[in-house]
């Protein structure tokens, strides 16, 4: 990111607007651009997996779900999630005043999200990996509209050759934000179902209403 505003910032024409070197709403569209397709990818692949996986004949009927409670435990869920790994991440990925790393980044991101997810899991009664990406999203859109360089300074840097720092919520691309935050995403069901297991508790027991 650093490299692609100081780029940007050094070859943009000169009556580029101020945020034409951090476009903001650009990195946004992105995210959830790469988020839309994993979402798919993750539709796609179950699709094909039931292709191989038998269904037993005596197989228990599941009983009708409540579209108004699972509105709700998604509503909790997504609220839950975004606080949580909001205030992870602020910790996780660095702060100013110490340098950061690209891999401090990618597992900054990925455990927030991941145990953001875990909570959410062990409060709420979700069982779909949509709504976490959900969160994905929001939380990458809070973290470019507000931790990214406002214009006014993105313009006098241009006209000085000045190097923007970036807050280390910015600093992530659109695809590091997608692609991490869904690997922690899928990886909480594992993880929960392993912390189960370390502590005795059945997996039925988990989400129990």
């Amino acid at each position: 990111m650093d490299k692609l505003v100081l780029y940007r910032l050094t070859s943009g024409p000169a009556n580029a607007p101020p945020n034409y070197a951090y476009p903001a709403f650009g990195f946004i569209a992105e995210t959830w651009l790469w988020l839309a397709l994993i979402g798919v990818g993750i539709v796609v692949g179950r699709w094909v997996d039931s292709w191989f996986t038998p269904v037993p004949s005596h197989a228990p009927l599941q009983p009708p779900t409540d579209p108004a409670t699972d509105i709700k435990q998604g509503a909790g869920t997504v609220a839950l999630s975004v606080a949580i790994a909001w205030i992870l991440l602020s910790y996780l990925v660095g702060t100013d005043a110490y340098p950061i790393d690209k891999g401090q980044v990618y597992f900054g991101i990925a455990s927030a999200f991941l145990i953001a997810g875990l909570i959410s899991h062990w409060l709420f009664q979700m069982k779909t990996f949509v709504w976490m990406l959900v969160v994905v999203a929001i939380v990458a859109t809070g973290a470019y509209v507000y931790s990214g360089p406002g214009g006014e300074i993105l313009e006098a840097a241009r006209k000085t050759g000045a190097h923007v720092p970036l807050e280390p919520l910015a600093r992530p691309l659109p695809i590091e934000y997608a692609a991490l935050g869904a690997i922690g995403v899928l990886l909480e069901r594992d993880m929960m179902v392993l912390l189960a297991a370390m502590f005795g508790i059945q997996p039925s027991e988990v989400n129990k209403p």
